[in-house]
This record gives structure tokens, sequence and C-alpha cells, in this order.
């Protein structure tokens, strides 16, 4: 009997610092980010993980389709668009040529 209520507290402890860790880990970008970038490379750092990915017609399809649905194509690039990394290598080295 007291074994059993030791074991419930412990449960009960051990819940309740899991469930602040979650929340400090949930209220900070950082960590977010963090366990974000490690539950993708888990889940998808291997080649295989895409190859199966890639592999589901029927996803690839969707995903194909409501691109194409929500995006125009663009056939040129708008103005200003290609050119503000080399105006700006321009204006710090004026004597270069324009790449």
């Amino acid at each position: 009997m007291i074994a059993q209520r030791m074991q419930q507290a412990a449960n009960r402890a051990l819940r309740s610092a899991v469930a602040y860790g979650a929340n400090r880990i949930a209220s900070s970008d950082r960590l977010m980010s963090l366990i974000y970038d490690d539950m993708n490379e888990t889940s998808f750092g291997e080649l295989s993980h895409h190859e199966e990915m890639l592999s589901d017609s029927v996803r690839v399809d969707a995903y194909h389709h409501a691109i194409h649905r929500c995006i125009e194509p663009v056939l040129q690039p708008p103005p200003g668009a290609a050119g503000e990394g080399a105006d700006q290598r321009q204006r710090a080295a004026p004597d270069r040529p324009r790449e």
C-alpha cells in the first residue's frame, strides 16, 4: 500500500516536471526551433525518407495541383529583383565592371 502511494506520488511529480518543461519549451521560439530542427533531421535525415515521400504519387500530385492553383507563373523577374546584390557590389567597388 505504501509502495503504491509512493509510486503514484513519483508519477505525479514526474508528470508535473514534464508538463513544466514542455510549457517552457513551447513558450520559447528558440527552443521550439531547436526541437523542430531535431525532429526534421530525425524524420527526414536519410535519403530513403525522401524517396518514400516522393514515391507517394497521390500526395505529390495533390501538392503539384495545389501549387499551380495558387501561384501564377512568372516569365521574367520583376524589375530590380536580380540587381539588388549586384548594385550593392557596384557601389562598394565602383571601378569594377558590372556583372
